[in-house]
């Protein structure tokens, strides 16, 4: 049950406070009406990548969002196994291999 404000939040790659389009790619740009990013990494040995969480960015517009917290995602370990931390509660968490998985 959600007791605060809540809402969806999305992980952006930002570079100096600008989405990194290299990483970060909006929904609506591959014909979704939904905002939202997906966000590509080549996860190798000792990656480590921190994704801004926004939170209400229509149109993946980050002047209409709100700042929500971080996660962390964390492949050092060499085992194959994925770390993800977060900055952020409550929080319900999907991560995907490729982009629009169901």
């Amino acid at each position: 049950d959600c007791i605060v404000d809540c809402g969806t939040a999305f992980g952006v790659a930002l570079d100096n406070g600008v989405v990194d389009n290299t990483i970060s790619r909006c929904f609506r740009l591959d014909g979704f009406s939904r905002w939202g990013w997906t966000n590509n990494y080549e996860f190798t040995a000792d990656t480590t990548v921190e994704l801004e969480l926004y939170q209400g960015a229509g149109k993946c517009d980050l002047n209409k969002g709100t700042f929500v917290g971080i996660v962390t995602l964390d492949y050092t370990h060499g085992d194959g196994n994925l770390e993800v931390t977060y900055d952020m509660e409550p929080v319900q968490l999907k991560l995907q291999v490729k982009p629009y998985q169901k």
